[in-house]
């Protein structure tokens, strides 16, 4: 008698047969990319001199540590790191870089301090640095918030259609450049106020590299700039600039403003433009009645 012929398998099972071989081909490229690499038991990846642009440009995000192995507090933050490292694992890649042999690297990324602790993202190739308690908590809710969506990037068609054609919101915007290190420095302050208020405002970046036509239309003389488009029709308000928001520097060139500051402002230019109505029931600041300039920061 002639054999019977193999019974086909159902679609499903197929589909997840193919979905088993799919991801068996993905995390042998992993494996292989990170083979590349020198790699610690903790999953820590050692960079150095040879190995640090390529992380940057293979793994983002990437976290990484500059430390020497005399710091104390190096010393301190290793247990920290390893399990940065494991509360992390598939969201980000963390890596270390000893500064004792690899000063030349160090010096060229300007690392003054140890521990230095930066976030490199493609939206920060020059690395967010971390300032925050040396914690795991605090060091992953800094991840957690700095590759979190609160802060919209732009370019002219969406500023177009989300700024301007947005009545009910007042925005704020970013003008800078990933090479720009005042405007990396001043990016977890954007998203302690994007966190904050963004119920009442929204916070928009433009890559001023990407979209310099738009940052010469909006006049941003330099990085970072900051403005502000009140609800309602933004056309109406400033030549439809909006108001620029002027900041003093910590006396080292960067930005010395916080989330304060950007919300005393709003609320200026809120009750100097008409209280948009998601605005309607907070009392005006002492003082801000036709109030239309944002005053001292």
């Amino acid at each position: 008698a002639r054999p019977s012929a193999r019974p086909t398998p159902p679609r499903s099972t197929m589909k997840l047969l193919l979905l088993v071989a799919l991801f068996g081909l993905a995390a042998t490229a992993v494996r292989a990319d990170l083979s590349d690499y020198n790699v610690d038991e903790d999953g820590v990846l050692v960079l150095d001199e040879k190995t640090f642009d390529d992380a940057i440009a293979e793994f983002n995000p990437l976290l990484v540590e500059f430390y020497a192995p005399w710091c104390v507090h190096c010393q301190q933050m290793t247990t920290v790191w390893k399990q940065v490292a494991l509360m992390l694992e598939g969201e980000a890649n963390v890596g270390a870089i000893n500064c004792d042999k690899q000063q030349r690297l160090c010096n060229q990324l300007g690392v003054q301090g140890y521990p230095t602790l930066r976030l490199y993202t493609p939206d920060s190739n020059a690395g967010e640095s971390y300032d925050g308690p040396h914690t795991v908590e605090e060091i992953v809710a800094f991840f957690k918030a700095a590759t979190s969506n609160v802060l919209v990037e732009l370019s002219p068609s969406s500023f177009e259609r989300d700024v301007m054609g947005d009545r009910e919101h007042m925005w704020l915007i970013d003008y800078g450049a990933p090479w720009c290190g005042p405007c990396n420095a001043l990016k977890p302050t954007l998203r302690q106020f994007a966190t904050q208020m963004g119920h009442l405002v929204k916070v928009g970046i433009v890559d001023c590299d990407q979209h310099s036509q738009l940052c010469n239309q909006h006049e941003a003389q330099y990085y970072p700039y900051l403005r502000l488009f009140p609800a309602g029709d933004k056309r109406e308000y400033g030549n439809g600039l909006g108001e620029s928001l002027e900041y003093a520097d910590d006396g080292m060139g960067m930005p010395s403003v916080s989330a304060l500051d950007m919300a005393a402002a709003v609320l200026r230019v809120a009750f100097a433009t008409g209280l948009p109505p998601n605005m309607q029931q907070i009392s005006a600041p002492a003082g801000s009645e036709g109030d239309d300039s944002f005053g001292e920061l």
